[in-house]
């Protein structure tokens, strides 16, 4: 993938994905690897102050004759909880959910997260418009029916499922790097929060 990084990832990735479930049948060595080329300028060179390791990965495993892939190393090195882990925070946007949260203090957490976030690429209000903390779990508001009326839904799904990452793996193995602010303040942030979550 190429771009300024706010394109969301599962336009490619999710094809990719399907490619490799073909290609991967029992007895299979995979190895799936990715490189963060920072940003990339439209003559499709790197513009050097955006360079970093970070988000570079590396899995490597057989797969089984049940067609499940045992990663047996990684880059970075990662335990099995820490990749389940990230792994349940990607299915959240291939499944568009669920959006469970352990208690309200998590769903201000995963939203400011995710609303200052330059590669998110969300507008507050959006957010406010279409969600709202229901029994623990993001859902549309009450009496909307399904994100009924949402533009380009999985442009904004897939930075919420990049809040629950940074938020449930933070200070793990990943490290990423914000240097581009949103333009918004973090109390326009945290209103925009409380508005979703409702009493505390």
């Amino acid at each position: 993938m190429a771009g300024d990084g706010i394109a969301p990832p599962s336009y490619t990735l999710n094809p990719l994905a399907l490619a490799i479930a073909e290609f991967a049948t029992p007895g299979v060595r995979l190895e799936l690897a990715a490189a963060n080329l920072g940003v990339v300028k439209r003559d499709w060179d790197v513009k050097a102050e955006s360079a970093t390791a970070d988000g570079n990965q590396r899995y490597v495993g057989l797969v089984g004759t049940d067609r499940s892939w045992a990663i047996e190393s990684s880059t970075p090195a990662l335990t099995a909880s820490q990749l389940e882990l990230a792994i349940d925070c990607g299915r959240k946007i291939v499944n568009r959910g669920p959006w469970d949260v352990r208690d309200k203090a998590e769903a201000v957490a995963i939203l400011m997260d995710w609303m200052s976030s330059f590669q998110a690429n969300i507008n507050p209000a959006a957010v406010k418009a279409m969600l709202a903390l229901r029994d623990l779990r993001f859902a549309q508001p009450e009496g909307q029916a399904a994100w009924k009326g949402v533009a380009n839904l999985d442009d904004k799904l897939y930075g919420l499922a990049l809040g629950y990452f940074r938020h449930r793996l933070a200070g793990g193995p990943f490290h990423w790097h914000e240097a581009i602010p949103t333009g918004h303040s973090t109390e326009s942030l945290e209103a925009v929060a409380r508005a979703v979550i409702g009493e505390m």
